[in-house]
């Protein structure tokens, strides 16, 4: 602090640099926010806001459905392997959609929505098959 309780000075001349206050005996640079910062929203949308091109339909990105077939095919029947890469696809198209790449999100979804589909018809087969095998036997 200066004389009299006010700003700090430069020596004894009274002179302030407002870039460059004093901090002790040391000349510390003041930051100064940019003026032409970007703000990106954290927030989603409100639900009842539609988009200025119209209403866009959401892609679906099915990581419930991928994450119960792997689990489901390691737990009864080993084919977990085969059913990982919808998972890979669905968390794929789930990125894409909160980056906003709605197109990559339907192109992830729907490789996401064909394994699944896939793996789900094996272990159904599979289970069958297991089941007739048990009651022949």
């Amino acid at each position: 602090m200066g004389a009299g309780g006010g700003p700090p000075t430069s020596g004894g001349s009274g002179f302030v640099s407002p870039a460059l206050p004093l901090l002790g005996s040391r000349l510390v640079p003041t930051m100064k926010p940019l003026q032409g910062e970007v703000s990106i929203p954290l927030q989603p949308p409100e639900r009842g806001a539609t988009p200025a091109a119209g209403p866009a339909e959401q892609p679906r990105d099915y990581v419930v459905w991928s994450l119960f077939n792997v689990l489901l095919g390691y737990g009864l029947t080993y084919l977990g392997c085969l059913c990982f890469p919808a998972l890979v696809y669905s968390i794929k198209a789930r990125d894409c959609k909160v980056l906003g790449d709605l197109e990559g999100a339907r192109l992830h979804g729907a490789r996401a929505k064909l394994w699944n589909v896939v793996c789900s018809l094996l272990m159904v087969l599979i289970v069958v098959i297991i089941i007739i095998m048990i009651a022949v036997i």
